[in-house]
């Protein structure tokens, strides 16, 4: 199964990603993402993270609804951003590679397929960290709280708090981050064509580097 070959066979899972469907990887990746945030909340305990909610925020959204926000939120964020970093590869692909097949939806569709499948390897590899470091707190019986929860980028090394600007950029310079642009960048040298390495790399970066400017710009 390709999604299984990605870990250990990488190269050859991804340059078979060319008419490929983009739901098994996306599919998974969801899984994942609310697998994750599933053990989380629980370790940590609904009710405190509840409690943790201004009243003015619990009472205008509702408690059923804030109670969903828990499980789903981060992973409806996850989605949005896969959606907007794919558009912006596609973007920037177009413009620097134009004697591929970078033009129309099927173009797009092979992006997105790429940016799917590095998005299910980067959710496998939080779920597996998340998961070690929860039995890790069971194992030596020491509570995890909201503010222990595991974190992989520099905000957690500088012990920034958001809101800002300078935590949304510690935020971005993130392993996870650089596992999926770095699969995103294989993924695109073996299925696009013409598509040299360097400039599979490049188009990436360049993409990356415009994806946390409009973070930055709309301040989330």
């Amino acid at each position: 199964m390709r999604l299984i070959r990605l870990f250990y066979k990488p190269f050859e899972a991804l340059g078979e990603l060319r008419g490929a469907s983009w739901v098994p990887a996306f599919a998974a990746c969801v899984a994942l993402s609310l697998l994750s945030n599933l053990i989380i909340v629980n370790a940590i305990g609904p009710s405190v993270i509840l409690g943790r909610v201004p009243t003015r925020v619990m009472s205008r959204a509702g408690e059923s609804a804030t109670f969903a926000g828990l499980y789903a939120g981060r992973t409806a964020k996850m989605i949005v951003g896969l959606l907007l970093i794919s558009l912006v590869i596609w973007l920037v692909l177009r413009i620097v590679h134009k004697r591929s097949e970078t033009e129309g939806g099927a173009a797009f569709a092979i992006t997105f397929t790429v940016c799917s499948h590095a998005a299910y390897a980067r959710e496998a590899v939080r779920f597996i960290i998340w998961l070690v470091a929860v039995a890790w707190h069971c194992v030596v019986r020491v509570p995890l709280t909201e503010t222990q929860q595991i974190k992989t980028n520099l905000a957690a090394v500088l012990d920034l708090e958001p809101p800002g600007r300078l935590f949304i950029l510690a935020r971005a310079i993130d392993v996870l981050t650089f596992l999926f642009l770095g699969v995103v960048a294989v993924g695109l040298w073996k299925v696009v064509p013409n598509l040299r390495p360097r400039r599979a790399a490049a188009v990436v970066l360049v993409s990356w580097l415009i994806y946390v400017g409009l973070a930055l710009l709309w301040g989330r």
